[in-house]
């Protein structure tokens, strides 16, 4: 009530929809499911393949908006540490 009415229509979830961006899938599940054309959407996502190539390979318009450098090196930094993590743990 306080920020007014909730700005999207729906939500859709890999899980939910049993189809992921990376497979392609999802795009059609979703045009369906909101019974629209594929052309009347735009998807914009980081991940050229799942987020551009796959949604426009579905007839939607995409546009690639890349992560920024210190972003990705922050994400690398991460899964090394979980890596380290999980090797100690096995050990």
């Amino acid at each position: 009530a306080v920020i007014g009415p909730h700005p999207f229509h729906a939500v859709y979830t890999s899980a939910d929809l049993q189809a992921t961006k990376f497979g392609g899938q999802i795009f059609q599940r979703v045009a369906h499911a909101e019974q629209v054309d594929g052309s009347s959407f735009l998807h914009v996502g980081d991940n050229y393949r799942s987020d551009v190539t796959n949604a426009r390979a579905a007839g939607w318009r995409a546009v690639h908006a890349p992560r920024g450098r210190v972003e990705e090196w922050g994400r690398v930094a991460g899964r090394i540490a979980s890596l380290q993590l999980r090797m100690r743990r096995d050990q």
